[in-house]
């Protein structure tokens, strides 16, 4: 099946992106910071989940323009969250959860601008949902440092994806008690 390679290279091509982006972490070429964050409870059981809504603020550090989608507000498909870090009482950042993105090949995505360099963009309104263990609850306290793993996608002229990853700056979150 054409449209299932596709798929499968695409994915691939966001997996080497997103081990690349992490790898580099302060290297990478787009500042991104959370801002505005705010938890809220969703559910919970044996595990907690929560809406977590927040903006983003990009800076382009590179000397070279990027591309990047053309929202302002948040869509479904322009940012994905494929993970979360927390920074431990001991120092080094924590994995809490990592995901993949498995497209249907049927996304809609937003046309991608250019982002010149040392310019700034700001998405806002993002909600994403995440759920956490008991236990990794318990190990974060009463207001820890948190980063993101994001994908950003978005649609070039030529018709082709592409979808970046990037790890975003230390962030201050208070979650609510289940």
């Amino acid at each position: 099946m054409p449209g299932s390679r596709s798929i499968i290279r695409r994915l691939t091509l966001a997996a080497t992106l997103a081990a690349t982006s992490i790898a580099r972490g302060a290297d990478q070429p787009l500042k991104v910071e959370v801002q505005h964050s705010v938890a809220t409870l969703d559910s919970a059981g044996g595990h907690v989940t929560y809406m977590l809504k927040f903006d983003l603020h990009l800076l382009n550090k590179s000397a070279a323009p990027m591309s990047l989608p053309t929202v302002e507000t948040s869509d479904e498909n322009s940012i994905s969250v494929l993970g979360m870090e927390y920074k431990s009482l001991r120092g080094p950042w924590t994995s809490l959860f990592q995901t993949s993105f498995y497209g249907s090949g049927e996304e809609k995505y937003e046309q991608c601008t250019t982002l010149a360099p040392a310019r700034t963009k700001e998405i806002v309104g993002i909600t994403k949902r995440f759920s956490l263990l008991r236990k990794q609850l318990s190990d974060l306290g009463v207001e820890p440092t948190f980063r993101l793993y994001l994908m950003v996608s978005c649609r070039r002229l030529d018709g082709s994806v592409i979808s970046p990853a990037f790890l975003t700056e230390g962030f201050t979150l208070r979650l609510p008690p289940p």
